[in-house]
């Protein structure tokens, strides 16, 4: 059906939430009910922390981010040199 077949076979106006486990496939959901679904990205960190084995008290643990963290410039420094995306910003 190819890579974009989940989102071909729902209606365009549909949500749903998708994970990507490889370059061409995952899983997909389509929300039935908005009301039932969860807040913020508990759906999400339900679905990675149950591919991971994550304990239940380390999914649903809220993360606190700061808008500026001391470590991104060192990662990204790290990082410039894997960072494929810069192609497409030079072309």
């Amino acid at each position: 059906m190819g890579r974009a077949a989940f989102r071909r076979s729902i209606a365009k106006e549909a949500p749903y939430f998708h994970v990507w486990f490889t370059l061409d496939g995952g899983l997909g959901h389509i929300v039935e009910d908005s009301s039932r679904w969860p807040k913020g990205d508990l759906f999400a960190r339900e679905v990675i922390g149950g591919i991971v084995d994550a304990e239940p008290h380390l999914i649903k643990k809220q993360g606190r981010w700061a808008r500026i963290d001391p470590r991104t410039d060192g990662f990204k420094k790290g990082w410039r040199k894997f960072d494929w995306t810069r192609m497409l910003a030079e072309e």
